[in-house]
């Protein structure tokens, strides 16, 4: 198996997959990625302020 710096093996199988999509497809995962990302980011943020 080629090493990556994504230690998740699942993960890296996706995203060698994801790179075989075209254009379109790619921003769309990008999109979702990115979105799950902020939501975490605003949740962490907001712990202090729920204590």
């Amino acid at each position: 198996m080629e090493e990556s710096p994504i230690r998740n093996e699942v993960l890296f199988k996706r995203f060698k997959l994801l790179e075989t999509f075209d254009d379109q497809d790619k921003d769309t995962v990008i999109r979702v990625i990115d979105a799950i990302i902020a939501q975490r980011q605003v949740e962490h943020a907001m712990r202090p302020l729920e204590r």
